[in-house]
């Protein structure tokens, strides 16, 4: 058992590298606020329920680690150290290995892929709060740069990509 605490921008591919990994590894469940959104396949945000909906993703993610499910991927802006801590709360509690994996992608790129019609003010304060946000020592976290060249999206041609999963 195994889980991936995701961060980065709306836009930044987050969506994208969990079901890559999602597709690597069987009994895997991926816990999003953005699932909360989804009504008959449609995404229809509502700011108002934001709450409700990373509550949503939380409560799912406490099934999984019950459940004993082989990789629980957590794909949530989490820009900040207050976003990852109850998440990282829970695994430490349980015993359940985790890795913080920082999806980095620059700014402009992460405003133009964003599908979510997430306002350029918030990306930006996302991107204020990515690099800002400091963990302890004993969290397990690495980053993954992501140029306009060589997206998420481009790692199935990679050879380079094994080392990032």
């Amino acid at each position: 058992m195994k889980v991936v605490l995701l961060r980065g921008l709306s836009g930044s591919g987050k969506s994208t590298y969990a079901n890559k990994l999602a597709l690597e590894t069987p009994n895997t469940v991926i816990c999003t606020a953005d699932d909360y959104f989804m009504k008959d396949g449609v995404y229809k945000f509502d700011r108002n329920k934001l709450g409700e909906a990373h509550q949503a993703c939380y409560q799912k993610f406490f099934v999984e680690i019950t459940k004993g499910t082989d990789l629980i991927i957590v794909a949530n802006t989490n820009t900040t150290t207050k976003e990852l801590v109850n998440y990282v709360g829970i695994c430490e509690d349980a015993g359940v290995p985790f890795e913080i994996i920082t999806i980095s992608c620059p700014l402009e790129l992460a405003i133009q892929r964003n599908i979510h019609s997430v306002p350029k003010k918030t990306i930006v304060r996302q991107y204020d709060n990515l690099i800002r946000a400091k963990f302890p020592s004993n969290w397990a976290h690495k980053t993954i740069e992501v140029v306009e060249s060589k997206t998420v999206l481009d790692f199935d041609n990679d050879p380079e990509y094994k080392r990032f999963v």
